[in-house]
């Protein structure tokens, strides 16, 4: 049985033992109601065997959890889980986020350590422009300034944000 994984949110409890989920369905959202029995991973996301990343695989304390599991298919889309965790269930809400989403979830990080690192305007386009793995002569075309003062809006953004190099920048977007 191969079902589509959820459009938008869906959410549903399942059972948990000693090392984490066994998936198994205790309660299911109206959605998921057409799908048949069994484990999780199967009705919820059609997959033959549990998810990888999911973050109730090892038996987690009681509380809030939250992972994101990446699409089966080869698609650029995930599906972000946060579990409530209750002695032996959880309640999951499973949200497919695609491409698009994904994107706009880099630029609201991006911003956010831009406003916390205090760089201007011009700063935070060369910032995504160096994530883009943009050369300096590309960046200062896109911008409207020379190569040479592109590089040092960059070493600006670097010192700002306390990164050794471009390729140190992908640490603080994790």
């Amino acid at each position: 049985m191969h079902a589509p994984e959820p459009v938008g949110s869906v959410t549903y409890e399942v059972e948990l033992d000693a090392r984490g989920s066994t998936g198994r369905l205790l309660r299911r959202c109206e959605a998921l109601e057409a799908r048949g029995d069994g484990p999780c991973w199967e009705v919820v996301f059609g997959r033959q065997a549990a998810c990888e990343r999911c973050p109730l695989r090892t038996r987690p304390a009681e509380g809030r959890v939250s992972g994101v599991l990446a699409s089966p298919d080869d698609t650029f889309s995930a599906t972000l889980l946060t579990a409530e965790v209750r002695g032996c269930s959880a309640v999951v809400t499973a949200t497919r986020v695609d491409d698009g989403a994904v994107s706009e979830l880099l630029e609201v990080r991006l911003d956010h350590l831009a406003r916390r690192a205090k760089l201007t305007g011009r700063e935070r386009e060369v910032l995504s422009l160096m994530l883009l793995g943009r050369s300096l002569a590309e960046m200062g075309t896109a911008v409207g300034i020379t190569a040479r003062t592109a590089k040092y809006h960059q070493a600006k953004v670097l010192r700002k944000l306390g990164a050794d190099s471009r390729f140190d920048l992908l640490r603080l977007l994790m």
